[in-house]
């Protein structure tokens, strides 16, 4: 039996392979997606993760930068221009505006640096006595935020696992100090 000048049993019998450009171009849509989503999304978290730290970062100099202008150390609760006070303000502040970071904690306190080798360094969370204040030390102020940043893509399975920045939120610590620029206001 012919069809169209084709005998049907030739067409039957016949395998048809394709050429090894045509296999290429079949898999490569599928290698692309396993490429992007093992390699380039995470990178992409890994950007958006610094990125992240980096305004954690910047609004933690800030707040350092507020408590050392601040008239008071500690003062009432109150006082809003108290350096702890000041310091939580700016850091509120200039997070506000952004998604993906959450404070976990922040804590302003002094570090007192005295200039005379072998003496240790200290670190105080409440205001100074006049008499507890000495001219051979420097006193910086040092504001710790803690906090937890969010991955922009959040891969929830079982192909990573449990990993920090990719999986689940980074948990990081930011620290930052500035030169007290009145001393005498670490009694207040």
């Amino acid at each position: 039996m012919k069809e169209q000048g084709i005998a049907v049993e030739t067409l039957k019998n016949e395998t048809r392979l394709r050429s090894k450009k045509a296999n290429a171009a079949c898999e490569l849509p599928i290698c692309l997606l396993v490429v992007i989503l093992l390699i380039g999304f995470p990178f992409i978290d890994l950007l958006f993760i610094s990125a992240r730290f980096a305004l954690l970062s910047y609004a933690c100099a800030e707040a350092a930068r507020a408590a050392a202008a601040a008239p008071s150390f500690v003062a009432n609760e109150d006082d809003s221009l108290s350096a702890v006070n000041k310091s939580n303000e700016v850091l509120k502040k200039y997070l506000e505006n952004f998604s993906g970071i959450e404070i976990i904690s922040n804590s302003t306190e002094v570090l007192s640096c005295p200039l005379k080798p072998g003496e240790a360094y200290s670190l105080r969370s409440s205001p100074f006595s006049p008499s507890e204040l000495r001219q051979d030390v420097v006193y910086q102020y040092r504001v710790t935020s803690e906090a937890k940043l969010e991955p922009l893509i959040n891969f929830n399975g079982v192909l990573f696992g449990s990993i920090q920045g990719l999986t689940e939120p980074l948990r990081v610590s930011c620290v930052s100090q500035r030169v007290c620029e009145k001393p005498e206001t670490l009694v207040k």
